[in-house]
């Protein structure tokens, strides 16, 4: 199945933040925060060794936006006009109006609300625009600080996945997180 609006993304806008299609100019910002080993303890993918492992993401999420397929925004953050993260759908099933979000952000930029800024964005994209009763998110067990995003986006956990994630050489729960777009209307009134 193929989504059109996933060709052409809208640009998104925050108090702080610009959320834009990635594109090949931005390798030096992706391969900047993904090469920290920081995120190792979060994330399933490998940290970057090189730009070209930069590179290589861009040309999938590219291929994906050519292709009609769920890929994310690139984060801008406007004092620095910097791409710190990415941000956006990585699963739609839209006959049962539900959607994933996933994330990543520059540790960098951690602690400062940012990572909540964006995903209440995505969400109330997922909502206006693609028509969604349900988003989802899951994150590791051991990622507090991701947990502490996806409540203040107004999330809620549903429960523990057993042995979700292959993570560092292990297997690692998963903490499942829902927000339900009447929950959504109650937050906009």
């Amino acid at each position: 199945m193929t989504f059109e609006i996933f060709n052409s993304l809208p640009v998104l806008e925050t108090e702080r933040l610009i959320l834009r299609p990635i594109t090949f100019d931005d390798a030096d910002d992706i391969f900047e925060y993904a090469r920290d080993s920081t995120l190792k303890r979060y994330t399933t993918w490998q940290t970057h060794e090189t730009l070209k492992d930069s590179v290589a993401f861009i040309r999938g999420v590219v291929r994906n936006y050519r292709q009609y397929q769920p890929a994310p925004w690139g984060v801008i953050h406007k004092d620095d006009n910097k791409l710190i993260g990415t941000f956006g759908f990585c699963h739609l099933a839209p006959k049962y109006q539900r959607a994933m979000v996933g994330y990543v952000l520059a540790p960098k930029y951690w602690g400062q609300g940012l990572a909540t800024e964006a995903l209440k964005e995505i969400i109330d994209f997922g909502f206006n625009q693609l028509d969604l009763n349900r988003i989802e998110a899951i994150c590791s067990d051991v990622n507090d600080p991701s947990s502490r995003v996806l409540e203040k986006a107004g999330m809620k956990m549903e429960g523990i996945l057993d042995e979700y994630f292959p993570m560092n050489g292990e297997m690692r729960d998963g903490k499942s997180y829902r927000i339900l777009r009447r929950e959504w209307m109650l937050t906009r009134k």
